[in-house]
């Protein structure tokens, strides 16, 4: 991981067709970037173009040689890889959404991204109004993403707090990853007016993974 200034970024959408929508991100005042979500008649995956700070990225399930890198990774026999997904572009890697069983009839997930020679974990931390998502290389937490529990209209918004330009990009490329798993509704039509997607996580898991003072500590 790189050093660098802290960041704050507003990842907000714009629009949404049947099979496309796009985000524009902003760092205050200026244009930091462009994410564009692309699907297809027939297909449940999307394709993913990725614009942040001036490197491209893009994302794409197809040929994808990473999934079975993801899946040897997987020491623990308790943890299982999948909706595996190629990264290309500034730094190459993958990404995925891991599951791990935590007893006989439960378990609890987070996100995996291999970028370079970097390897980050996502968990995840919900609550009545808002989620919050924890970003770690190693055990360092470099970056946050704060999303709110109040959809309108389908749009939807991710505000991210990181440490460094190189836990921007990944704060990105996973807030688009999760927004294609969770809130592209790949061939239906826009819903009108507001609707709550987060709810409260009674999963303790990854709780210590929280910190409820990182935001407070990134100066943008």
């Amino acid at each position: 991981m790189e050093n660098g200034p802290d960041m704050i970024l507003e990842m907000e959408q714009i629009n949404r067709e049947l099979y496309e929508a796009n985000f524009r991100i902003r760092r205050g005042n200026d244009m930091a970037g462009t994410v564009h979500v692309k699907g297809r008649p027939g297909r449940m995956d999307a394709e993913v173009q990725v614009s942040v700070l001036g490197t491209g990225f893009f994302l794409s399930r197809e040929g994808n040689p990473a999934a079975a890198v993801q899946t040897k990774r997987r020491q623990d026999k308790k943890e299982t890889a999948y909706r595996t997904y190629l990264i290309d572009g500034g730094r190459r890697g993958s990404i995925c959404q891991v599951e791990r069983k935590t007893g006989m009839f439960s378990t609890a997930g987070y996100h995996e991204m291999i970028l370079g020679n970097d390897v980050f974990q996502m968990y995840f931390k919900s609550f009545k109004t808002e989620g919050k998502s924890s970003i770690y290389c190693g055990e360092r937490q470099i970056a946050q993403v704060d999303t709110s529990a109040k959809i309108i209209d389908d749009m939807h918004h991710y505000k991210i707090y990181a440490a460094d330009r190189g836990s921007t990009e990944a704060a990105v490329l996973f807030s688009a990853y999760r927004y294609m798993l969770t809130g592209f509704k790949l061939g239906q039509k826009m819903t009108k007016g507001d609707y709550r997607q987060v709810s409260v996580s009674f999963d303790k898991t990854f709780d210590g993974r929280y910190d409820p003072g990182f935001a407070g500590r990134i100066e943008p």
